[in-house]
């Protein structure tokens, strides 16, 4: 207001169905816009570091896929954005077309959103369903106390909003500074930062009250106290997120080479078994070879003494048996050589004619023996194979 020369008596009625905060000052046109002009820029710079902050963190969730990320968007752009504009005054500017009513509905529904936001914020952040169920049940009071601010102007009664409204504001740093110790005590170190980031924001909110209350004098810009505060605290918080996912990872880190260890000690404990399954055979198969070459020795000692036709053929039983064994020991100790690395593969090259022949000739003599015919069926051209004749 320009006020003409001399001793000028001006008043100044201010009508109001709420609180009011009112504090004049005469100064100077030039100065008065020198400070609005610091103001704004200290807002501006202000609000450039919270929408980097959120852009940046947004970028992340899109990244990570961690929800923290995306409520500590929401909680930054409600509480420290929304909140911030609607507190300052600066909403009025930027809606002055709007009915004072009405920016005053979005200032609740704000305040709301900005609590709920930092409740949801801190219950994932901190981990209170695991680390802190008693910090959880306040939050939950809280949330309800929320709702009430955001509907407050059809439900709750004129001379309690304003009450209504300081609790909720009150109640959100010692809500979130109870559950940030809970959950540091049970063991969460990213909680840490998560209580600096609060600390700072309440050191920055005292200063701004004292100064509202005329015992701590304005210096600098307007509101610039809880400014500072905020701007430390999305800061804070922002490296308290960082803080966690490293925590995160390392801690996947840790079970991934627990895993790996597990897995290690399974396979030598199946290497072991293995091996010493491998002795085992290896053993048994010459132990049984001994004995298995006696009896098939005495059968054809037998050959050469007088039998009668049924006494040679019980004789020649007890030799293909023994001779079908003994293969069945050959075979086994094969494998465990095999098994074992004694022993390396002796490829060579052999036609598949005689192979097959070979192969088929002893199933032949017995299929005859019973009066079956056991026929193959060749490939047209010959075929050479690369095996180990002996495993075959």
């Amino acid at each position: 207001v320009d006020l003409p020369e001399g001793t000028t008596t001006v008043y100044l009625r201010i009508a109001s169905d709420e609180a009011v905060n009112a504090r004049l000052r005469v100064v100077d046109p030039d100065a008065f816009w020198r400070e609005e002009w610091r103001s704004r820029a200290a807002w501006a710079a202000y609000f450039g570091l919270v929408g980097g902050l959120v852009v940046y963190n947004l970028f992340l969730w899109l990244f990570l896929g961690d929800r923290t990320y995306l409520l500590y968007v929401v909680t930054v752009v409600c509480a420290h954005g929304l909140l911030q504009l609607y507190v300052s005054g600066l909403s009025y500017e930027l809606l002055p077309h709007l009915p004072l009513a009405s920016v005053k509905v979005l200032g609740r529904l704000v305040i709301a959103a900005s609590a709920l936001s930092a409740a949801a914020f801190a219950e994932g952040f901190l981990e209170l369903r695991e680390r802190g169920p008693w910090s959880l049940r306040g939050f939950h009071v809280y949330a309800l106390l929320a709702g009430l601010v955001a509907v407050d102007s059809w439900l709750v009664p004129v001379g309690l909003r304003l009450p209504l409204e300081v609790a909720v504001l009150v109640l959100a740093p010692v809500l979130t500074i109870a559950a940030g110790i809970e959950s540091w005590r049970s063991g969460l170190p990213s909680a840490r930062w998560y209580l600096l980031a609060w600390a700072a924001w309440c050191v920055g909110a005292a200063v701004a009250v004292l100064q509202v209350a005329g015992v701590v004098p304005l210096l600098g810009v307007q509101g610039a106290p809880l400014m500072l505060g905020a701007a430390a605290e999305v800061c804070l918080l922002s490296v308290a997120l960082a803080h966690r996912i490293r925590g995160l990872q390392a801690e996947a880190q840790r079970a991934r080479l627990e895993a790996e260890q597990e897995r290690a000690a399974a396979l030598e404990a199946s290497l072991s078994a293995s091996k010493v399954k491998s002795a085992f055979l290896s053993t048994m198969s010459h132990e049984l070879r001994t004995p298995l070459n006696h009896v098939l020795g005495m059968a054809s000692l037998l050959r050469f003494t007088r039998m009668n036709a049924e006494q040679r053929g019980y004789v020649e039983v007890v030799e293909r048996s023994g001779r079908s064994l003994l293969g069945m020991v050959q075979d086994m100790l094969l494998f465990t050589e095999l098994q074992a690395g004694d022993r390396a593969l002796r490829l060579e090259v052999v036609q598949l004619e005689t192979l097959v022949d070979d192969v088929v000739l002893p199933f032949r003599e017995a299929a005859e023996a019973q009066g079956l015919t056991l026929m193959v069926e060749e490939p047209p051209v010959p075929v050479a194979l690369e095996i180990d004749v002996e495993l075959v």
